[in-house]
């Protein structure tokens, strides 16, 4: 009970973050209790990213379909090419939101006050602590780590924040 009030609020505060920081962020209110988007809630790219969130921590990322993402977020197999071209697309676009936004939190955490090396170093805890949260938001990171794109985008990233260290 206890880990799906968690799976349930960090579903919640993952979606809310995603959605405020795209552009001409809309609320979340059209997301329905089941998961499904309605078609004039958000615009498809939105829909597509606010159903996968949810599946993705409600399944998993290799559990969810295809066909379950394009039913939920309510747009045609086309649509969801042209925007994202396969699963990995939507992967790759929640890793660069997951990452730029772990390491802003680090930022705040930190502060000004402690050495830049400890950006990194409470980041790395973000990333550890998510993880033991949720299995499903492990088998993301895992995902993440292990495809070429998404793990191209980490590492490039991850030395630039270095370099600034």
């Amino acid at each position: 009970m206890k880990e799906q009030h968690i799976e349930s609020l960090l579903s919640d505060v993952l979606l809310f973050y995603f959605i405020r920081r795209q552009p001409n962020h809309e609320s979340p209110a059209g997301l329905e209790s089941d998961g499904a988007c309605t078609s004039v809630s958000l615009p498809a790219k939105k829909r597509i990213l606010t159903v996968c969130v949810r599946l993705f921590l409600e399944k998993g990322y290799k559990k969810t379909t295809l066909a379950e993402i394009i039913e939920k977020a309510d747009v045609s197999y086309s649509s969801f090419q042209n925007i994202f071209r396969a699963k990995d697309g939507v992967l790759n676009e929640l890793v660069e939101f997951m990452f730029s936004s772990q390491f802003g939190a680090a930022r705040r955490i930190t502060g000004e006050k402690l050495p830049p090396v400890y950006v990194y170093a409470v980041e790395t805890a973000i990333q550890i602590t998510l993880t033991e949260l949720n299995e499903n938001l492990r088998e993301i990171y895992l995902e993440a780590y292990t495809q070429k794109e998404a793990s191209e985008y980490i590492f490039r990233e991850t030395a630039k924040e270095l370099q600034r260290i």
